[in-house]
């Protein structure tokens, strides 16, 4: 590995690498045993664990499982990517690189971060883009996605002022045989892992939805005892030319203040049309913020301010790596 060694995260040693020949941003957890001083009284291997595209995790259910529910390990793979809808050359080579990964180490599904239509989302289920944007590029490789909604998949040329383009996406899903959006936002889970699809855009558009999402994510991760991932277009955070999403008390800050914060343990996001690793600052521990917007255009611009105080690890352009836990 040519990187460089950012940081450290987490009791379980999480080291993060900025790759300069790829331009890419490895996560790796090492692979830790049970032990009484952390999770039970009798030493035992992980239980399932989580790989995925751009950061990489070995993620064990120590801290947060009990006993009773560690299973013999079974690794769970998928790749997380954002705004890459564009149909583009761009979008393609990103895509390329995804497959020849799966291709080699295989995934179990894929997240869409959002943006998923450049620029002003789909009009209908025929829409050409679906053949286009998703269907030749994705689809075929027959590997289900889970997606976010994005400012640009609610159209008005990303003002995000069409909400009636928004639902025609999940309505694809009936017809899709890899396409799952089951709502604006949603739920699934993955063995010891529940993933929970946000619609920021609702939330910043401070809609009737905004309580029953935020009673919802808070519902969904209550009492669950295993790894929380949530997922959708705005990043809480960002070192990035868009900035941070979580200003002056939006409903999208709030909700992540309340029903995140300390308590769900990754945070993807696009929008900013690069990769970065974020951590919160203190007291707040998790979640860890990823930012994964290089999936088809370009970086919008250089960074052009200083890092904010929770940045942990750096900001680079379009594209994406992965290299596999040793």
């Amino acid at each position: 590995m040519d990187g460089k060694l950012l940081q450290r995260y987490g009791q379980i040693p999480t080291i993060l690498y900025h790759s300069k020949s790829t331009g890419s941003i490895l996560i790796t957890k090492q692979k830790p045993t049970m032990n009484k001083d952390r999770c039970g009284s009798r030493s035992r291997k992980i239980g399932s664990s989580i790989y995925l595209l751009i950061a990489v995790f070995l993620l064990s259910a120590c801290q947060w499982q009990p006993e009773a529910v560690i299973a013999p390990e079974r690794i769970y793979r998928f790749l997380a990517i954002g705004d890459m809808g564009t149909g583009g050359s761009d979008q393609k080579k990103v895509a390329k690189t995804m497959r020849d990964l799966i291709d080699s180490e295989g995934a179990d599904f894929l997240l869409f971060l959002g943006d998923n239509f450049y620029p002003t989302g789909v009009s209908s289920v025929t829409d050409p883009q679906w053949k286009t944007t998703y269907e030749d590029i994705y689809g075929l490789w027959g590997i289900p996605v889970y997606p976010a909604l994005g400012n640009h998949d609610y159209g008005g040329n990303g003002a995000g002022n069409e909400a009636w383009k928004g639902p025609i996406q999940v309505a694809y899903s009936l017809q899709s045989s890899t396409w799952n959006m089951p709502a604006n936002f949603y739920r699934f889970d993955r063995g010891p892992a529940v993933f929970v699809a946000l619609d920021t855009n609702e939330l910043k558009m401070r809609s009737a939805d905004t309580l029953d999402q935020g009673a919802s994510v808070t519902r969904w991760f209550a009492g669950f005892l295993g790894w929380k991932i949530a997922f959708g277009h705005h990043p809480y955070l960002s070192n990035g030319p868009h900035g941070n999403a979580a200003v002056d008390n939006t409903p999208f800050q709030l909700l992540f203040e309340k029903s995140l914060a300390d308590r769900a343990d990754l945070y993807f996001a696009g929008h900013d049309h690069d990769l970065q690793v974020l951590k919160l600052p203190v007291p707040v521990k998790r979640p860890l913020l990823v930012v994964s917007g290089g999936g088809g255009p370009l970086a919008l611009l250089p960074l052009t301010t200083p890092p904010p105080p929770c940045m942990s690890g750096c900001s680079t352009p379009m594209g994406s790596y992965c290299i596999p836990p040793r």
